[in-house]
């Protein structure tokens, strides 16, 4: 409960200071291009550590896409979780975000934590299949036909 109290003052005072940082719309023009304004948005996150500066995007494509890449790069499975605060009626974008860092950096153990059985399937599928894992993380694959193409050697047919 501390933890949550104190998440809620940081919250709040980097809510009171983003006007006088200059952060937002001065420095992401909302009227660039997606791909401009994601790299914007993108950037500053990583230059401030905060994937929370996605979110002042007005774009929801960016604000994911933004949270997503920045979990990617830094291996931060828990910035998805903004994704989840901002998304609520979409779940599987929370997992979509968690897979692709488990993905990019090569982590089984995250597929685990993936809630929606589509996402975890294909989380482990593409350890397997698209990074080269071992093939004994096909049995944590709940459909079956996903399953059998995961223990497939490629370039069978």
């Amino acid at each position: 409960m501390r933890v949550l109290r104190t998440w809620a003052v940081i919250f709040a005072l980097t809510s009171l200071l983003l006007p006088i940082s200059g952060r937002g719309e001065t420095e992401c023009a909302s009227d660039a291009m997606l791909t401009q304004q994601l790299s914007c948005y993108l950037h500053a996150a990583e230059a401030a550590s905060d994937p929370a500066i996605c979110l002042e995007s007005r774009e929801p494509s960016v604000r994911f896409n933004c949270i997503s890449l920045y979990a990617e790069q830094n291996e931060a499975p828990v910035a998805c979780s903004l994704i989840e605060a901002e998304e609520a009626l979409r779940p599987h974008l929370h997992d979509a975000c968690v897979s692709g860092v488990a993905i990019a950096n090569r982590k089984p153990e995250l597929c685990a934590t993936v809630e929606q059985p589509v996402a975890k399937d294909t989380c482990y599928s593409f350890l397997v299949l698209e990074q080269g894992m071992d093939k004994a993380l096909c049995k944590n694959i709940e459909n079956k036909a996903l399953q059998e193409a995961c223990n497939t050697p490629k370039g069978s047919d």
